[in-house]
């Protein structure tokens, strides 16, 4: 202190002993530290003159006052305060500000925090020190807006208050609480979107002033005025010209008019406000009034709900909320009326003296009334409530009801005059008759308003009333009687004897009267029941043979009716058509559908050996489990295809399984798994039939060519019978098993008919314009005599070596050209027989048609003698056999990578143990005919050579040659695909359809949803000779 050290400050207030109190010590200092002060640095507060920079626990300072005194801290005065370091803030910080009112330290924005996160700021009031909002963005400061004092005890780079900078997004500040920033400056710059800040009048926030005498304040960079006037950001019009936080009237630093509750407008609000002409301040009147002339809850001049006059302030008005429930209801006009005196403090819904709905909730005494009214009573005592409401007819009852806590009478019983209980027992009840009084037996007295019938009266002038008693016993009680005697009866009980002048009543008839008469009881001397019963023995005789002869006389007109409108049945009678029958002796397909895991395949992605418009075919290895060691050669068509269209693969695969015939495809199996469904065949290298023509056309002769137009008629001979339209018959989906074998694929539109039905309609789906009857243009319906047309056109393209139908023709055309009556043309090497049989299938229509049963009989026909209806002087030779096994072995080197055997392969007479078991054929070497001609080989017998399976094998059949007495290829399982280079399996297509834009050039892959080929291009002609590929139009309808 003053350059000496000291043990302690002097304390800055001293005890004067004269004065006998604390004095200020003009030498006392405040502890800082290892100092002796005279005055604390601002940035530190006092508590027990020693400088803090913070207060104490259970002490606070209070910012709203000019002083830095901590003091201690009384009820609920103390804010909540947080302390904060110099850091910025995080997530982590923030989650410990929750609630706090005071924050003890910088508020440092400047890490990536959304106006989310902030919101926790939202109770915030002073902060001690100052704040920085650097690079946010968040459009407002919403979650400041009640902030009302920033100290500045400590200042950001020793100079800035409050910074806030380089905040793009920044368009309203909406510190709308903010009155003072005791020390330090305020700098807002470089927030390109900011506006209003312009509008503030911070020399009546900023405390602390510079040289000139004005607030230190930087804004520059901000939004400029003119464009915040263009884009509406400019204060509200009740906003006075001290400015303004945001847009909104309850942002304004203070009202041109009227301050509503925080919000500046243009005039109060007539309702549940008062206007205060000092303050221009609309005032809130108190909760339940609806207008008033003060703020008091007696100052009301309407109420918002109900209104009571208390008779406790001499009737002054006020206004409540309900009713009090225990004196008071409510009227129609919301006034509470006071309840009648009679419900005591039990509460009423109106100003009756009845217990219910417009009376009394509940009744201490009350009276009930025969009616089941009931009505509350006043009374001094339990005992005397009838008599002090002058009720005599009534009694106290000792049975409690509902609504009455205490007790209440009820009438005497109708019979009595008065009574002491309810009943109408004269000894028992206290009962004063009104009427008679009954004498039920020689004890029992009881008050009836009627004598009973089995009564008579006596007149009683003593008590007022008769007096009824019971007639003689021998009297029937069913009827009255004049007197106590058995003469005295109306009717008798029993028996009745006739003397001369009365009758009497007796139990039993007397000797010298034996009989009696039913009806009247009287006693006789002669037997007048047996005289009545036979004569109504008499009387049901008569009326029974009455009845007899009227049935017998209803049942003779009943058979004549019945014969007569038999008659008019028959000849009004309307033929019914039978119902189509159904053979019972069809039985359920049992045939299994195997289903193949994925760990049993071995897909080769490398080798895709194409890719349609559902999916992909890739070479691959089939490992069955069942089989040790095995390995079989597959093509497995994989889908990636939507729900329906799995649906629609699915059924293809099944219908597959569940027909069996030589001439059908089959398959191994399918496989479900997550990348998609799988179909797999056995991989063979012939391919399809179009493709195979076309490489063959210059070694097969008439003879094959027949023979596969007989085979596709008995396989779809065969789809007849089971009631299966193909929907998609064509060369390109039918596979050459070998040289003489063909199988029809492709189920992938098949349709099975219901039993009662012979077409089916389907109007969406991809189908092959050239192949479809000319119904279907139409009609879009399909028949077997559609499937009977596309069976014409696959002829023609066998007959043809795979030429494209219509060649050179547009889809559009082709309907035009079938409807002018034109067909396809006839091949030069076809005879006018065999062309006639094509027409047949080629007409317009449907029924004229020939059946699949029919063509399969014609082309058995012609394949006895095939060269008198196809010019063809080609055979097949051992030459060609030989290199069409080398090709085979080539590609199953090429596709496989020599993992497969090839002449393993061939040399093996059937799969080892596989779902479907389907027989591979071995493919005959060059020296095939000598070693088919040893009589030791049997290799080559396990399949004898077939050419349909139904043709009669004679020794002079032009089918088989002596020299030739087998001829086999490998078997193939494989199914159509479209490739990448836009061809159907190797057959080119150029996606020509319908639905699909003529004029768009590029490459086509055969599908509608595909780039169309040019077809600007002129198409080179088609001619039967030429060894060029023709490229397969299909379109989609």
């Amino acid at each position: 202190m003053d350059e000496k050290c000291v043990d302690a400050c002097p304390a800055r207030k001293v005890f004067n002993h004269k004065l006998g109190k604390l004095v200020n010590n003009p030498d006392g200092r405040y502890q800082n530290g290892n100092h002796c002060v005279k005055e604390c640095p601002t940035e530190l507060l006092i508590e027990n003159d020693v400088c803090v920079r913070h207060c104490s626990e259970g002490h606070h300072y209070d910012a709203f006052k000019d002083v830095r005194e901590c003091e201690k801290c009384r009820g609920s005065n103390c804010l909540k305060m947080c302390t904060v370091d110099n850091q910025p803030l995080t997530k982590e910080i923030l989650k410990g500000l929750k609630g706090c009112e005071q924050i003890d330290g910088p508020l440092i924005i400047e890490n990536g925090l959304s106006h989310e996160d902030l919101k926790v700021l939202e109770s915030v009031k002073i902060v001690s020190e100052y704040i920085t909002v650097v690079r946010q963005e968040f459009f407002n400061m919403s979650f400041l807006q009640n902030l009302q004092i920033i100290e500045g005890r400590k200042h950001q780079h020793m100079r800035w208050a409050l910074a806030i900078y380089q905040n793009d997004n920044l368009v309203e500040l909406n510190l709308n609480s903010l009155k003072l920033i005791k020390t330090g400056s305020v700098i807002i710059s470089d927030n390109h979107r900011l506006c209003y800040v312009g509008t503030v009048d911070w020399s009546t926030i900023i405390q602390s002033k510079g040289e000139n005498g004005r607030p230190h304040i930087k804004t520059v960079g901000n939004r400029d005025n003119w464009m915040c006037v263009q884009e509406e950001e400019v204060c509200d019009p009740n906003c006075n010209k001290r400015g303004c936080w945001g847009k909104r009237p309850n942002d304004c630093l203070d009202c041109r008019t009227w301050n509503n509750m925080g919000s500046c407008v243009s005039k109060c609000d007539t309702v549940g406000f008062l206007r205060n002409q000092t303050s221009m301040r609309c005032q809130p009147c108190s909760p339940e009034c609806k207008t008033c002339n003060g703020i008091g809850e007696f100052d009301c001049l309407s109420c918002r709900h109900f209104t009571l006059y208390n008779p406790e302030f001499g009737n002054r008005m006020e206004c409540v909320e309900s009713c009090p429930k225990a004196t008071y209801f409510s009227t129609e006009d919301d006034v509470c009326e006071k309840c009648h005196a009679t419900c005591y403090e039990n509460g009423c819904t109106g100003p009756s003296s009845n217990l219910g709905p417009g009376g009394c909730n509940k009744c201490k005494y009350a009276v009930k009334y025969q009616n089941g009214t009931v009505t509350c009573l006043k009374a001094t005592g339990t005992n005397s409530v009838c008599f002090e409401n002058n009720l005599p007819h009534f009694h106290i009852h000792p049975m409690d009801i509902d609504g009455v806590t205490d007790s209440h009478c009820e009438e005497c019983h109708p019979f009595c005059k008065t009574c002491s209980s309810f009943g109408r027992n004269k000894n028992g009840n206290g009962c004063v008759c009104k009427e008679y009084e009954y004498h039920v037996n020689a004890v029992e007295e009881i008050c009836v308003d009627v004598c009973p019938t089995n009564t008579f009266l006596i007149a009683d002038n003593t008590t007022g009333y008769g007096i009824c008693k019971k007639c003689h016993e021998q009297c029937d009680q069913n009827y009255p009687c004049v007197d106590a005697l058995p003469t005295g009866c109306t009717l008798c009980k029993s028996f009745s004897v006739l003397n001369e002048d009365s009758r009497e009543c007796v139990a039993e008839c007397p000797d010298y009267l034996p009989y009696s008469n039913p009806s009247n009881k009287e006693c006789l001397d002669y037997d007048i029941a047996g005289r009545q019963k036979k004569t109504r023995i008499i009387i049901i005789v008569c009326v029974f043979m009455g009845f007899a002869i009227m049935f017998l006389f209803i049942m003779l007109i009943y058979w004549r009716c019945q014969k007569m409108g038999h008659k008019l049945k028959i000849a009004e009678m309307i033929e019914i058509p039978e119902l189509t029958p159904i053979d019972d002796n069809v039985r359920p397909n049992m045939n299994r559908i195997c289903l193949i895991p994925s760990s049993e395949l071995q897909i080769k992605h490398e080798k895709k050996l194409g890719s349609g418009a559902f999916g992909t075919v890739f070479a691959g290895i089939y490992y069955p489990k069942r089989a040790k060691n095995v390995k079989i050669p597959v093509a497995i068509k994989i889908f990636q295809v939507g729900q329906s269209q799995t649906d629609e693969m699915t059924q293809e695969a099944t219908n597959m399984f569940r027909l069996r015939h030589e001439h059908l495809l089959k398959i191994i199996g399918f496989c479900i798994h997550d990348d998609g469904l799988k179909i797999v065949t056995i991989y063979r290298p012939l391919g399809d039939l179009h493709s195979f023509l076309q490489l063959h056309k210059e070694t097969l002769g008439a003879r094959e060519q027949i023979l596969y137009c007989y085979q596709i008629a008995s396989g779809m001979r065969y789809l007849h019978e089971q009631r299966v339209v193909h929907r998609d018959l064509a060369a390109r989906n039918v596979l050459v098993k070998k040289f003489n074998h063909v199988e029809i694929t492709d189920f992938g539109l098949s349709k099975i008919l219901k039993h009662d039905a012979d077409s089916i309609t389907v109007k969406s789906g991809k189908v092959a314009i050239k192949w479809l009857a000319i119904e279907i243009f139409a009609q879009h319906c399909y028949t077997y005599a559609s499937d009977v047309w596309a069976f014409g056109v696959t002829c023609w393209e066998i007959i043809t070596f795979g030429q494209s139908p219509y060649s050179g023709m547009n889809t559009d055309s082709v309907h035009s050209f079938l409807k002018d009556g034109n067909r396809l043309f006839q091949p030069p090497n076809c005879s006018p027989d065999l062309y006639q049989e094509l027409l047949r299938c080629w007409m317009a229509e449907p029924k004229a048609r020939p059946s699949f049963d029919t063509l399969y009989q014609r082309f058995k026909e012609f394949c006895k003698v095939p060269s008198l209806f196809l010019e063809n002087a080609n055979s097949i030779s051992d030459s060609d056999l030989a290199a069409d096994e080398h090709f085979q072995n080539e590609q199953l080197r090429e596709i496989f990578d020599g993992n497969i055997d090839p002449q393993t392969y061939f040399d093996q007479a059937s799969l080892p143990s596989s779902p479907t078991s389907m027989a591979t054929f071995t493919l005959p070497n060059g020296d095939l005919i000598s070693r088919m001609q040893s009589v030791n080989s049997s290799r080559y017998k396990t399949e004898p050579f077939d050419y349909g399976g139904s043709i009669p094998e004679e020794d002079n059949s032009y089918l088989i040659p002596k020299t030739k007495e087998v001829q086999q290829q490998s078997a193939v399982v494989y199914t159509a695909v479209t490739m990448e280079d836009g061809q159907t399996e190797i057959a080119p297509s150029n996606g020509d359809y319908v639905n699909q834009p003529i004029s768009q050039p590029g490459p086509s892959n055969g599908y509608y949803n595909q780039p169309s080929i040019d077809n600007n291009k002129n198409p080179d002609p088609v001619e039967y000779e030429n060894d060029e590929q023709v490229a397969q139009k299909e379109t989609c309808l």
